[in-house]
């Protein structure tokens, strides 16, 4: 064996050495994944991608020790979990696998501090639009509420005529500036037909939007000519 050879094999062994010493040094600070842990650490706790293995298992993302960020946790039971953690808990968009009176069940969607609150919303949809420059559809907040706003470059479109809105659902109103719908029960579908002039007066634009909201919650819909 030439010198060459015998120095790579002794910085092989002494790398493979003070990796195994790094993991048997690092922490994973989850009960029930305590045991076996293989991937990175950082500070002696596991952070960043890994595997730990105990009563339970978990593969994926790591922070300070915690599962924390995208993983799947399988329990000694069977069910398994694939999807986003936080410090430990379930948090944000996954899939729960499960076995529900012998057969397989499945609860997907959002979690929020180990807890299934129901499926991912689903975005709004806008169905038709005909001669609107653009259209934004914005949560603003917790309620049964949508706002229309209707705006010429910018500003409240004061020239709007033959307006329509016809929905699904809700009261109407109106107030100075801006319109809608309260009391609703999503999902909630629209239909607004109105004419108004371009930003030049040079024209006269038939307007029509029709949108679809599935979330409950307070929403402004803005509309824009120009």
């Amino acid at each position: 064996m030439n010198i060459s050879r015998t120095i790579l094999l002794a910085i092989t062994m002494t790398f493979s050495v003070s990796y195994a010493f790094a993991q048997q040094g690092c922490k994973v600070l989850m009960e029930n994944i305590q045991g076996n842990y293989e991937g990175e650490c950082k500070n002696l706790l596991a952070h960043g991608k890994g595997t730990a293995r105990g009563i339970d298992t978990y593969t994926g993302s790591f922070r300070k020790g915690f599962p924390s960020g995208k993983g799947i946790y399988k329990w000694s039971t069977g069910q398994y979990y694939d999807g986003e953690w936080l410090m430990g808990k379930r948090e944000g968009v996954g899939e729960y696998h499960y076995t529900l009176e012998g057969k397989e069940a499945l609860q997907a969607g959002v979690w929020r501090n180990d807890r299934y609150l129901g499926p991912k919303p689903v975005a709004p949809r806008i169905k038709h639009n005909q001669n609107i420059t653009s259209v934004k559809i914005n949560k603003t907040g917790d309620g049964n509420q949508v706002i229309i706003k209707m705006m010429m470059n910018g500003i409240t479109n004061t020239e709007i005529t033959n307006l329509s809105m016809q929905a699904n659902t809700g009261t109407e109103f109106v107030y100075s500036g801006y319109m809608g719908f309260d009391q609703i029960v999503f999902p909630f579908n629209c239909k607004i037909i109105y004419t108004t002039p371009n930003t030049l007066h040079t024209a006269i634009n038939n307007c029509t939007l029709e949108f679809e909201i599935t979330e409950p919650g307070r929403w402004e819909v803005r509309l824009e000519n120009n």
